[in-house]
């Protein structure tokens, strides 16, 4: 079965921002329920999970108060992985 990250550069190989690392998690871990691996910026949980029919990506970031941000971007995962910790960013400067 072919790497589902590989499926992602055949729909525009003009972005820049795809990446195909397969086998590699930075900041991942697994989370038993699910299946969704959680990631960690500045210590905040957020994911990033692939729409179906690979329509767009789908970021959420939860706050350790409960809250929770969540946006959708058709460009790719490292998009949404950034504007996941774009808002993260945003959020601890609000709350400095």
């Amino acid at each position: 079965m072919e790497h589902p990250l590989r499926t992602l550069l055949y729909f525009d190989r003009s972005l820049s921002t795809q990446v195909n690392i397969p086998n590699i998690d930075f900041g991942v871990i697994d989370v038993p329920h699910g299946g969704t691996k959680l990631m960690q910026y500045k210590g905040v949980e957020y994911t990033v999970v692939q729409m179906a029919g690979g329509t767009g990506w789908k970021w959420e970031v939860r706050f350790a108060d409960g809250k929770s941000k969540s946006g959708v971007t058709p460009e790719s995962r490292a998009s949404a992985i950034k504007l996941a910790e774009f808002e993260i960013d945003r959020v601890v400067k609000d709350r400095k």
